[in-house]
């Protein structure tokens, strides 16, 4: 499976020809500047909108996308997160946002207890990312790594887990 990484997010069309104003995270900056293509959440999957111009206009970033020629087509990437394949990101690992932050608000299933709760936050630990949930009146934090997680489904926001047993008790 293909890695990305959240570089940052489409707030808004700019003019009637398809522009779209966008915010970067600083750490992809450069990165950013020189891809070919960025990757939208498009009916369920992370699909490539190649880059066409990035200029700056009064303190804001202007990115145009082929294909992306009327403003209507522009409104419905509005408040999109952007991603970049992470073999393209130069920035050293350790420099990375959040892996997981787009996971914020998706609903986890364990395997074997169901339904857990909704992902409130993600949070960053010296070790490894955690969703922040509410689990029976009380915040648990629910360690994430490829090693519990069994499926992510964009689609339906739901991470499928394997969760060892006992974690939520502690």
């Amino acid at each position: 499976m293909e890695a990305f990484i959240e570089i940052g997010k489409i707030i808004k069309p700019h003019g009637v020809k398809g522009e779209l104003k966008v915010s970067v995270e600083e750490a992809y900056w450069e990165d950013f500047n020189n891809t070919k293509a960025v990757f939208i959440n498009t009916l369920g999957q992370k699909l490539p909108y190649f880059v066409k111009q990035i200029q700056d206009a009064n303190n804001a970033t202007i990115l145009k996308l082929e294909d992306v020629n009327t403003k209507e087509m522009a409104l419905t990437l509005s408040s999109m997160p952007m991603f970049m394949r992470e073999e393209d990101i130069t920035v050293e690992v350790e420099d990375f946002a959040l892996a997981y932050a787009f996971l914020a608000n998706y609903t986890i299933i364990d395997k074997t207890l169901g339904e857990i709760g909704k992902v409130e936050e993600i949070i960053e630990l010296p070790q490894q990312e955690m969703a922040v949930v509410s689990y029976k009146n009380k915040e648990v934090l629910i360690p994430l790594n490829q090693y519990l997680i069994v499926e992510i489904n964009e689609q339906a926001a739901r991470l499928i887990m394997d969760l060892p047993a006992g974690l939520l008790e502690l």
